[in-house]
């Protein structure tokens, strides 16, 4: 039987007002975002969950999409795990524009929503369970999982396209021969990320 999909689960948890604003830690997550993954790990009540979010919301403006994915001990299943994950990223949740989505962490929607329910027509009610039940017949995670393999596989083959070529020894020669000839030369060098660790503010990257 296949694992059904918690949408509370894909929703990003509510930031406090009252949170402490941790500068260095932000940073850092700043630097860690140009990397391919990056692990955020400390002890439980550490504050792992509050940085994140407090990062994500104050960097809404930099146009990153955002994939959240909340997981706890039940959780310890691999085709669960790759479910929500999926539905995350391809914005699953999102899809069910039937179903009645909820912050896990608000209250008060959680009880608009449960008001709302309680309130709903019996027509209504099976009207969009119809259609969810259809979508989900049609789209199930086999197919959310055959959409994401794709694009990997598409990332991949766009990535082997770009991704810079290695000199053949005739052609470092032939630079080589260039340089020495040029009676002008201009050395360009990317430190930022390059030859230093990465910054908040690159013009201020200085070699060591």
């Amino acid at each position: 039987m296949a694992n059904p999909l918690i949408a509370t689960k894909l929703h990003v948890p509510r930031l406090r007002a009252d949170i402490v604003h941790r500068q260095r830690l932000l940073e850092l997550l700043d630097q860690g975002a140009q990397a391919r993954l990056t692990l955020v790990s400390a002890p439980a009540g550490f504050g792992k969950t509050t940085l994140l979010v407090d990062w994500l919301a104050t960097r809404r403006t930099s146009g990153r999409s955002v994939a959240w994915v909340s997981l706890d001990q039940t959780d310890n299943e691999a085709a669960a795990f790759w479910a929500h994950l999926i539905a995350a990223l391809g914005g699953a949740a999102k899809e069910l524009g039937e179903a009645l989505l909820i912050n896990p962490n608000s209250t008060e929607e959680m009880a608009e929503a449960i008001k709302q329910a309680l309130e709903m027509p019996l027509a209504e009610q099976k009207h969009r369970n119809a259609a969810m039940q259809k979508r989900l017949r049609r789209y199930n995670v086999v197919a959310w999982a055959k959409d994401f393999v794709r694009e990997v596989n598409q990332t991949c083959i766009e990535h082997d396209i770009l991704v810079s070529k290695v000199p053949t020894n005739a052609e470092e020669e032939q630079l080589l021969s260039a340089y020495r000839d040029a009676t002008r030369r201009l050395i360009l060098l990317d430190y930022d990320g390059t030859l230093v660790a990465f910054s908040s503010d690159p013009q201020a990257v200085k070699p060591s």
